[in-house]
């Protein structure tokens, strides 16, 4: 829904055209009005509006004044000029800015097609190229992050068997899907006395580019920064070289060339950021769907076993097949364990947003692919639990005084003591009673915010009828956007707030046309219609009557 304001120092100007819009049910409009430039600028400053319809020659600011004005707060906002005949050569120089002119003598249905064609330029833009121009500089400026993601996610074991091409070339991640992968990890030695994130930030940038130096010229890969001081490359020969030769001999010339390198690399490293690095080069290629494991055994020799010294080059051989022949049984359980625990965030996301079914499909999710793996592993079921134990501590901690008021719960306040005697199924029910005890809290709490909204708008409306009561000053009562503020009220009541408010009006009219001698004018100012000729239809379309025949009915 767009905004319109009808601005002219001439008030039966402004109501005439604000009657016209208010009646036509074709254009979804929130309209306002102004009887001045000033006040016209006023709004402006307190709400986006979307179309002006304004007359030129006003005292105070006139219209060429307000249009500055109106591009400076609102630039996408279209303008109409509404003026007469004799102010032509005036209007004519505004028109250069890209507004419409028309002449106050113009017909009903032509000062409706004005607004229907300010609309229509409006959609136009919102779907122009120059969006899709600027939607797309700011992917190309996300395209890092979301490369790091997507290869994070398969380095861990996320849907590794569902990546394809398409995927790697929408990311320019320039490998191939259905060729091996070499991988080769590297550290920087004593990272713990960098201090400064963005001297570390540095050497991760300079080595990358020493990296690319070495690398590119001859062979494929992609490159992904752990958390830690752990970086990794996961390495394909170039496509044309895969193309047209023997794919063993490739993948040895590739392994050798790669190896042969790293002493040139931790050298230029030493030159360039005074800090070693070690390497772990994987001594055989893998398949996508064999990467996870691969990763999780070069990260174990690199961390726990390979490494002796600073400055290292190790192939994973001997090492890497005893941790391998350690993880074979263990490594798949980690690697789903480790996925799940990942989606945790899904779960906060639902629980924090009160999205209850959400919530329960996930977690029936988790229970079904957790117990069967967790029941057998004493340490990932350790894992799982207080991962989803810190995920209800998060909430309730963020959430000021809950703690107190869910402490009475046993299953809340025994939270962090886990008992490994009680079956993961029942484990899983306690959860779920607490997911239940959180969301009866919220809908309690939501229940009771949104009363007080909709009787703290009700009460301003009933007392201040005859005074500005639009949806942005209603808004700004409660300090919300108008359009959210529109969108709560008719989900929480059923009903417009437009409706309330013409309802709240007949209904006072009828009142006071009953228990008092007002005038009919009088009567209508009060209830808040600045024209009387405007009143008398509303309330004739509302009780079918005239304010007067009501009276005398």
């Amino acid at each position: 829904m767009y905004r319109l304001l009808i601005v002219d120092d001439e008030p039966y100007i402004v109501d005439w055209i604000y009657e016209l819009f208010v009646q036509n049910e074709e254009l979804e409009l929130d309209i306002y009005r102004a009887y001045s430039g000033l006040e016209a600028l006023d709004l402006l400053r307190r709400a986006k509006i979307d179309i002006v319809m304004t007359d030129i020659n006003m005292p105070d600011m006139n219209g060429l004044q307000l249009f500055k004005e109106i591009k400076d707060c609102w630039p996408m906002c279209k303008v109409i000029f509404l003026t007469a005949y004799n102010e032509f050569e005036y209007a004519h120089i505004a028109n250069k800015g890209g507004v419409t002119y028309l002449l106050k003598t113009e017909s009903d249905d032509e000062i409706i097609n004005a607004v229907k064609k300010a609309v229509n330029e409006i959609d136009s833009i919102i779907r122009q190229e120059e969006l899709i121009k600027r939607a797309k500089i700011q992917l190309d400026k996300a395209l890092p992050i979301m490369q790091r993601e997507f290869l994070l996610e398969k380095l861990k074991g996320n849907d590794v068997l569902h990546i394809s091409q398409e995927q790697l070339d929408e990311l320019n991640i320039n490998l191939c899907e259905n060729d091996e992968i070499l991988i080769l990890m590297g550290r920087f030695d004593n990272w713990f006395l960098q201090r400064q994130a963005k001297d570390k930030m540095k050497q991760y940038a300079i080595i990358e580019a020493i990296i690319e130096n070495f690398f590119s010229p001859f062979l494929n890969y992609a490159y992904i920064q752990l958390d830690n001081s752990i970086m990794v490359w996961m390495i394909q020969p170039k496509k044309q070289k895969i193309e047209s030769e023997n794919k063993t001999d490739l993948w040895h010339k590739t392994a050798i060339y790669v190896k042969g390198s790293l002493d040139s690399i931790q050298e230029q490293c030493i030159k360039s950021v005074k800090c070693s690095c070690s390497f772990v080069i994987d001594s055989k290629t893998c398949s996508w769907n064999e990467l996870p494991q691969r990763f999780l055994s070069l990260l174990m020799v690199m961390n726990y076993g390979g490494i002796k010294s600073n400055g290292a080059i190790l192939t994973k051989i001997h090492e890497a097949d005893e941790v391998d022949n350690q993880l074979d049984k263990y490594s798949y359980c980690m690697r789903e364990v480790g996925a799940w625990i990942n989606r945790i965030h899904d779960l906060e996301k639902f629980l924090v947003s009160g999205q209850r079914k959400e919530f329960y499909s996930l977690f029936a999710e988790f229970k079904e692919n957790l117990i069967p793996i967790i029941k057998t592993h004493s340490n990932l079921r350790t894992e799982v639990y207080f991962s989803i134990s810190l995920l209800f501590l998060n909430y309730i901690n963020r959430n000021e005084n809950l703690m107190e008021k869910l402490a009475v719960h046993s299953e809340i306040s025994n939270l962090m003591n886990i008992n490994c005697s009680i079956p993961f199924v029942k484990v899983f029910e306690t959860f779920e009673k607490i997911a239940d005890i959180i969301f009866l809290y919220q809908n309690d709490s939501n229940e009771k915010r949104d009363n007080l909204l909709i009787s703290t708008i009700h009460k301003y409306i009933e007392e201040n009828l005859d005074k500005d009561v639009s949806l942005v000053a209603l808004a700004e009562v409660v300090y919300l956007n108008p359009a959210y503020l529109s969108r709560v009220y008719k989900q929480v009541t059923g009903v417009n707030l437009s409706d309330y408010i013409y309802n709240i009006r007949l209904s006072k009219a009828k009142k006071m046309l009953k228990d008092s001698n007002l005038k009919v004018h009088d009567i209508a100012r009060a209830v808040g219609f600045e024209s009387v000729a405007y009143f008398i239809r509303a309330f004739k379309k509302g009780t079918g009557m005239t304010p007067q025949e009501y009276r005398e009915y």
